[in-house]
């Protein structure tokens, strides 16, 4: 591994991107300036996709299909082309934070007399994230046994997100490296070694202060069970990617020698709401929530809240825009959520577990006054004991409510009355359930637009993924974040897409309403998020 951080400041500092095509172990191997098209997105807390087009005489086609294959060794050529990894950087910046990286997922070689090209698809480094396993019990050293049933964790929900990662990956890397009682103390990480890291959390823990969550890790993949926390406490997971020569990002923690993905866990500050004539002034979006009336608060900021932890304020303007935006208000259908059907799973035990009790003291009873069958009377029983206690199960109907009571004021004398969903009445479930219930039939307003060259935004100088910013809309100033943006260019022109708010408020209603009422509940069934 080299350094090369060298010709990537000469790159950026000649005023062009940095666009390479890497191998496996991080090393250059091939230049992608020239391509025929190429689009990098940046996305927020999910996998974007980098789709590119070489000619077929492009220096780089050579490197992403090899041409001096042995044909002594098949099997090295079939590893070369199907097994071995290659990553894809566009930096665009001076910082180790202004890259994209993505991991090559297809290859199509469009190889003939009339089109000679190769087409390229390639994942994120958020992909990562899916591919995190979080263990019931993270601490034992095999996987045959684990000892608890699952890893729950509680509090804020920021830190919570930040334990799951780091204990997993610790197992992973370095069982045992880190002690003491805060294990996000530098002192904690004294043991560390680094190179053993291919993957680490940032150590550095922020002041602000996150909603609170409560998660139960049961061999869940990372990026399932982080979903719904991440979208319902407002939170942006970053991925990237530490190269040598790069400033050290933690050094009283530790210190870098290899490339290393830094994942971390940074409040997105934002909410889909409108905000006036505010224009250029407006310094940031803060969330509380009223805990009467179960619905965020907005206020105005001066905290830092982007993903490079400056201020924002960028506001796009229609001059900006190479065509008219589209401008999507989504309006809020539910009010309330009611949650429930089966019978809380402590009561579900307590009368499975009085039942069989029952019928194993009466097969107790028999066996003593009939000794000869004892043994036979004795299992008849359990076997009772337990068919009779799966018919008790259930039995009780409960039910739990939960309601937006300012979304309620606003929808009318005509609002909606209920949204019903299966689940576990009385419970952590319920609540899960009926928060994200809520959560689905809120509305949002969302902008996609094509930026203008003149435009003075660039991403990554100015604004990322995630970062809160404004859209400027028949006179007034709309504030959201930035859902998504790429980078790219076609035939040698360079474009910029920009996209703000939910992306579902863009999706057409007939798709909305084609998602049935029992797709839904069992969706939420997996959810394991409570914030309040």
């Amino acid at each position: 591994m080299s350094d090369w951080s060298q010709e990537r400041a000469d790159t950026i500092a000649a005023g062009d991107i940095v666009f390479k095509l890497l191998d496996k172990e991080i090393e250059p191997a091939a230049d992608l300036h020239g391509a025929l098209r190429w689009e990098a997105p940046d996305t927020v807390n999910k996998v974007g996709v980098f789709t590119g087009e070489w000619g077929g005489d492009h220096a780089a086609t050579g490197a992403f299909i090899p041409t001096d294959l042995s044909a002594v060794d098949p099997q090295a050529g079939w590893r070369a082309l199907v097994d071995e990894a290659q990553w894809i950087l566009v930096q665009a910046g001076p910082s180790w934070r202004d890259r994209l990286v993505y991991r090559v997922g297809r290859i199509r070689d469009h190889h003939g007399r009339r089109d000679d090209r190769i087409e390229v698809e390639a994942e994120s480094l958020y992909r990562h994230v899916e591919k995190i396993a979080c263990r019931s019990d993270p601490s034992s050293p095999t996987l045959a046994v684990q000892a608890k049933y699952r890893d729950s964790r509680r509090g804020e929900s920021k830190r919570v997100l930040k334990d799951y990662l780091l204990v997993n990956l610790l197992r992973d890397f370095q069982p045992g490296g880190i002690s003491g009682w805060d294990q996000w103390a530098p002192s904690a990480w004294s043991g560390i070694l680094p190179d053993r890291w291919p993957i680490m959390v940032n150590p550095r823990m922020s002041a602000i202060i996150t909603a609170y969550t409560h998660l139960d890790a049961r061999f869940d993949m990372a990026g399932d069970l982080f979903a719904e926390t991440l979208d319902a406490a407002g939170l942006l997971l970053t991925t990237d990617l530490w190269l040598e020569g790069d400033p050290q990002p933690f050094p009283e923690y530790c210190t870098l020698t290899k490339p290393t993905l830094i994942l971390d866990v940074v409040p997105r500050g934002f909410d889909t709401s409108v905000t006036g004539h505010i224009g250029d002034m407006l310094k940031g979006l803060t969330r509380s929530f009223s805990t009467e009336q179960n619905s965020p608060i907005l206020e105005l900021g001066d905290r830092p809240l982007t993903h490079a932890e400056v201020l924002p304020w960028v506001v796009w303007r229609p001059k900006h825009m190479n065509v008219t935006s589209e401008f999507t208000i989504t309006k809020s259908t539910d009010w309330r959520s009611t949650v429930g059907g089966r019978s809380p799973e402590a009561i579900n035990r307590m009368l499975a577990g009085t039942t069989k009790s029952i019928f194993q003291g009466i097969g107790f009873a028999l066996a003593a006054a009939v000794p000869v069958f004892g043994p036979l009377l004795v299992a008849g029983a359990a076997m009772l004991g337990e068919w009779v206690s799966d018919l008790t199960q259930d039995r009780l109907f409960a039910w739990s409510s939960w309601t937006n009571l300012a979304r309620r004021d606003a929808h009318g004398r005509l609002a909606y009355r209920d949204q019903v969903h299966a689940g576990d009445g009385w419970s952590l479930q319920a609540m899960q359930q009926g928060f994200a219930a809520l959560a689905a039939g809120a509305g949002s307003i969302s902008v996609a637009f094509d930026v203008d060259r003149s435009a003075p935004f660039r991403l990554f100088r100015d604004f990322r993924a995630g970062d809160q910013c404004g859209a400027e809309h028949r006179g007034l100033v709309f504030a959201s974040y930035v859902e998504s943006c790429s980078i790219g260019a076609e035939r040698g022109r360079p474009f910029q897409t920009v996209a703000l708010g939910d992306p579902a408020g863009r999706e057409s209603p007939v798709r909305a309403l084609g998602i049935s009422v029992k797709g839904l509940a069992n969706a939420l069934a997996r959810v394991k998020t409570f914030i309040q």
